[in-house]
């Protein structure tokens, strides 16, 4: 079972409906149509930047709630673009 399926199936679990998207035109798309209150994006996507894709989902809809996550072992810095509204933190395993 991939880290996907078992994050739909724990929301999904908890009461949440959860839409599946592997790529970042896929979530535009399914968010347009859905209107989520919340995204849980991948930070590496195969086709968009998760931060872009962060960008484009708040400029849609100012309220939603975007969670970022990432392994990468680079830091991520929260675009200027987004303003001193947005919050940005990052953190390490363990730390």
């Amino acid at each position: 079972m991939s880290l996907v399926d078992r994050v739909v199936l724990v929301l999904g679990g908890l009461g949440a409906q959860c839409i599946r998207a592997l790529d970042g035109r896929t979530a535009l798309q399914a968010a347009r149509h859905s209107r989520p209150t919340m995204a849980l994006l991948d930070a590496k996507l195969p086709d968009i930047d998760g931060l872009e894709l962060a960008r484009n989902l708040r400029m849609a809809d100012p309220g939603i709630l975007v969670l970022v996550s990432t392994n990468a072992t680079r830091q991520l810095k929260q675009p200027k673009s987004w303003g001193p509204a947005a919050r940005f933190s990052t953190s390490t395993p363990g730390g």
